[in-house]
């Protein structure tokens, strides 16, 4: 790896300003479960880096300072950051911070995953009812430049370990106890026994929601493990996931797992013996178009998000039946909004077979306008014209962008795949 390659994959989220000012944007993608401390050589995190990750989070243990500093060490030297996850956080977050705080290699301190809410405090082993706030802020007030991570529950899970009668009550206890959270992490894996969970996108909205109010961003994930009724995760299924994320703003894109924590994840990007699966090719390839993208998304602001719902391909009918047949547009996902047309977008029909999620997004000045096709199995047909009052550009694969026509046309959008728009806003 040159040099030059090594400081581009440093997460931006961290840079200093001299290197965000000099260096192209980038997104910051993130492995959950890293090599393990008896795996590590600065090879496995060149590995990592070489398959586009920026960041890492070891989570199969944790570790003494010591070890976790030379984890630190060799991440730093592949080009890349890796969370803290030591014994002495939960005892001794002052002096964890004070250890780390000026080390290259440190991209945050990991705190808990999936942590249950109750009265006396946030529970879950190692916490022991430990007030997460006071330890958060303890953190914070040696080390305000690097994030403590919190991982929360989806919202698929029983009001019995969320600890609250529902979903955003938990989310917004997070917030409230933990003022001084910088990011807003959650997990949701949404392909389960080959369907799409139907409260997946009412759980963006709820985390995108929380985030906006507490001025933070938020971070959510992939999955790339075969385990319970989770199905190895095709190229396609990854790409609807990491673009769903993207839509509706988050601007840390996480993967579980990196490497599998145990025998029971036997489908991973790299397994639990070391060796590496097709996931891992998946991922390097999914990792380097998305980045492609960064400067569409990276510290945007998405202005709204909505969906349109499955509708027939159109057809030409036969001489006695004349096309275009009656087209009913079916459901859109509970707690979502219904999407609707605005200048300069004239038309609008997302054919398919789930539809299509639109995302506005706005940034230095551009209006983006963001689909994705919800289907990781089927090809969309986009048929989108334009009223001509505004120059309209598409992003082409390599992030460039191209002119678009103002008559109709009709984009045939891959499974999971993404199309953007882009047009100056107006003064």
């Amino acid at each position: 790896m040159t040099t030059r390659t090594a400081l581009l994959a440093i997460p931006l989220f961290l840079a200093p300003l001299s290197a965000m000012a000099a260096e192209p944007e980038r997104l910051d993608i993130i492995a959950y479960c890293t090599p393990p401390a008896d795996t590590m050589s600065l090879e496995r995190f060149r590995e990592m880096v070489e398959c586009g990750f920026t960041a890492g989070i070891p989570v199969e243990k944790t570790y003494d300072t010591e070890t976790a500093a030379k984890m630190m060490d060799l991440a730093h030297q592949a080009g890349m950051r890796l969370f803290v996850n030591s014994d002495a956080t939960l005892g001794d977050p002052e002096g964890v911070a004070a250890r780390f705080k000026d080390h290259p290699g440190v991209a945050g301190y990991f705190i808990v995953d999936e942590p249950t809410w109750t009265p006396q405090g946030w529970n879950k082993t190692p916490l022991y009812h430990l007030q997460l706030g006071d330890l958060v802020r303890k953190i914070q007030t040696v080390d305000p430049a690097r994030p403590a991570y919190i991982n929360l529950f989806p919202n698929y899970a029983s009001p019995k370990p969320l600890g609250t009668a529902t979903y955003a009550e938990h989310v917004d206890k997070l917030l409230e106890e933990v003022p001084d959270l910088k990011i807003l992490s959650f997990d949701h894996y949404p392909i389960a026994g080959y369907k799409i969970r139907p409260g997946w996108y009412e759980n963006m909205e709820i985390i995108a929601a929380a985030a906006r109010r507490k001025g933070i961003p938020f971070w959510a994930f992939a999955l790339t493990s075969t385990h319970f009724d989770f199905t190895p995760a095709t190229l396609e299924q990854l790409r609807l996931q990491m673009h769903v994320n993207l839509a509706y703003g988050a601007q840390g894109l996480q993967y579980f797992p990196y490497w599998a924590p145990n025998e029971d994840h036997w489908f991973s990007p790299i397994n639990y013996d070391g060796s590496r699966s097709i996931l891992y090719d998946h991922v390097k390839t999914l990792n380097a178009q998305l980045q492609t993208m960064a400067g569409v998304f990276k510290d945007a602001k998405v202005i709204e998000t909505a969906h349109t719902g499955s509708r027939p391909v159109w057809r030409p009918g036969a001489e006695d039946n004349p096309a275009p047949w009656e087209q009913r547009e079916g459901a859109i996902p509970q707690g979502t909004r219904r999407y609707e047309p605005a200048a300069p977008v004239k038309e609008f029909i997302a054919q398919g077979n789930s539809g299509a999620l639109v995302s506005t997004i706005s940034k230095n000045g551009k209006r983006h306008l963001v689909v994705v096709n919800k289907d990781y199995a089927h090809v969309m047909v986009l048929r989108i014209a334009f009223d001509g009052s505004r120059e309209i550009e598409r992003i082409k694969p390599d992030g460039n962008w191209s002119p678009v026509a103002d008559k109709p046309g009709s984009i045939l959008v891959q499974p999971g795949d993404i199309v953007i728009f882009r047009w100056e806003e107006a003064p």
